[in-house]
């Protein structure tokens, strides 16, 4: 039989496992700096449970350090962690800690300055592959990265290669409803298997034709694409001889493309479709749970992402 600590422990330790690897990490990295701190400020005194004056001067020594408010966010965050799983009341949520938060932020404020590509400025970018492709299957595989990029929220590790990258969408897990009469396709199931956040979870993606603008139409464009791309295994966006494409490779082109479409490279990056993407569902009048499932968001983080002026005020 085994022991009541045995037990604890196995319990404690399936909490730990519900965490994915990149926030184990971040919270073990969190309670050495939070340890870090304690043996400094207050040698032989105990970590946990900690109280709200050690917490307020971890703020203010964080923020002394110039961390940002993400960082100490994710701190926090740690320590809360910390507290609920070993059933600790938790310090964290206490008025004056969220009040000092709040004050952190005011005080630390930075804008993003990313803009959204709209349903419009989509279109735009689409017409300048005319002029800025070498290639007619460039042009086709560009065509289908910036529409499904919107229409899917898609970030640009989901549909490009890089060197830690392990989210790029594969070719297999694309799949098209067919038009019994023609042929066509009238849907587009994308099972996503990897991408941030997603705990091992597979999140599918269904698009649907559009008939009233076929020229933006995503499931079109990604069908058209993959019919010339062939059926060589690997990632859905390839090159002709089976090569991911890169990040690089992308963002070097959606330069070009808003270049020639007089737009700021400085405002619209590869990020923008999925802002827009964001702005243009709540313009439509979408909940804030509709957007969070569409975009595959954990949080209302998504919610920074939604450029309305009148959300500004």
């Amino acid at each position: 039989m085994p022991s009541h600590e045995f037990l604890k422990t196995t319990a404690e330790s399936m909490l730990v496992q519900s965490l994915v690897p990149a926030t184990k990490d971040n919270y073990r990295n969190a309670i050495a700096k939070y340890h870090l701190f304690m043996n400094m400020y207050y040698p032989g005194r105990q970590i946990f449970p900690a109280t709200t004056e050690h917490l307020a001067l971890f703020i203010a020594y964080c923020s002394h350090k110039g961390l940002s408010q993400g960082s100490i966010a994710t701190y926090l965050s740690a320590i809360s962690f910390i507290h609920k799983i070993t059933n600790l009341s938790d310090p964290t949520h206490h008025f004056t800690i969220r009040k000092q938060l709040q004050g952190y932020k005011t005080q630390h404020k930075s804008l993003d300055s990313r803009l959204p590509i709209t349903p419009t400025i989509l279109l735009k970018l689409i017409t300048s592959l005319d002029h800025i492709c070498d290639s007619h299957y460039s042009k086709t595989l560009l065509k289908a990265m910036f529409l499904l990029a919107f229409n899917a929220f898609l970030r640009i590790s989901e549909i490009t290669r890089s060197t830690m990258n392990k989210h790029n969408i594969q070719l297999q897990s694309v799949t098209f409803q067919l038009d019994p009469l023609t042929d066509n396709p009238t849907h587009c199931r994308i099972d996503m298997q990897s991408f941030k956040h997603n705990n091992h979870q597979v999140s599918t993606i269904i698009l649907q034709r559009n008939n009233l603008n076929t020229i933006i139409c995503p499931v079109l464009a990604l069908w058209t694409y993959r019919q010339m791309r062939g059926t060589i295994p690997g990632a859905l966006f390839a090159f002709p001889n089976g090569t991911a494409i890169s990040r690089s490779y992308f963002n070097s082109h959606l330069q070009r493309a808003l270049l020639w479409t007089g737009l700021d490279t400085h405002r619209y990056k590869s990020h923008s479709f999925r802002i827009g993407a964001a702005t243009h569902k709540a313009l439509l009048g979408f909940s804030d749970e509709e957007i969070r499932i569409m975009g595959r968001w954990h949080s209302n983080a998504f919610q920074k992402y939604i450029r309305i002026p009148i959300l500004e005020l």
